[in-house]
């Protein structure tokens, strides 16, 4: 099997449908363009923070834009992530290396001693262009290298971590529903938490096809979303 960079692959996608909208949340709206420059900010803070092949960072948002791109990140770097969850942080046998943060100022960040801040100023005063050049992304070595470690809490009720290859999560990416058209982009609703197994492929998926994904929320009626198309 061919060895695929998630990342890259989705950059080129991105970069292939930059006016395109990739993202309408209630924090603000995101087109390609933007998504682009929002993955090259996490990823240069994760490059400047140490992180590389080998490294296991738990990503630590409610913001599926800020999400999804850190997983885009990630893949690129070779790093493996999970959700950083109280779950995952009281387990210090999953190997957690950093911890990728962007709450609000009233939250209180998680305890880890290689914390990284999501700072949307440093975006700003950063020169994106170029970005993946500054960056030199390396990737994953081999297609069965960890990619993302799931959580699930099974049918006992207690949390289980499982660990995902590469080549497991590009096959959940890259499933499709039969009763999805194939010749129309996708706009999706998503129900599911960005960090998520399924709420993160049906983003990346959603992302790979060129389509939009509308972060509705959990529990949030889908009646206003509809009326503005």
């Amino acid at each position: 099997m061919q060895l695929h960079n998630i990342g890259n692959d989705l950059l080129s996608a991105i970069r292939s449908n930059v006016g395109r909208m990739a993202f309408v949340t209630s924090f603000g709206n995101l087109t390609y363009g933007q998504f682009d420059n929002l993955i090259g900010g996490i990823a240069l803070d994760l490059k400047e923070a140490g992180v590389c092949r080998g490294s296991r960072v738990a990503i630590d948002t409610r913001d599926a834009r800020i999400a999804t791109a850190s997983v885009i990140a990630c893949c690129l770097l070779g790093a493996s992530w999970l959700h950083g969850s109280r779950a995952a942080y009281q387990k210090p046998g999953l190997g957690i290396t950093h911890v990728y943060w962007a709450g609000s100022r009233n939250e209180v960040p998680p305890g880890h001693p290689r914390l990284i801040s999501f700072d949307s100023s440093r975006l700003k005063s950063r020169d994106m262009e170029f970005w993946l050049d500054k960056v030199d992304p390396e990737g994953y070595a081999s297609d069965s290298d960890i990619c993302r470690i799931g959580q699930s809490s099974g049918t006992t009720g207690s949390t289980k971590f499982i660990a995902i290859t590469l080549r497991d999560m590009w096959e959940r990416a890259m499933w499709k529903s039969s009763g999805m058209p194939a010749d129309v982009l996708p706009v999706i609703a998503c129900l599911f938490p960005p960090l998520s197994g399924v709420g993160c492929n049906t983003r990346l998926r959603t992302l790979l096809a060129g389509g939009c994904c509308v972060e509705t929320g959990p529990g949030t009626l889908l009646e206003p979303w509809q009326a503005a198309g």
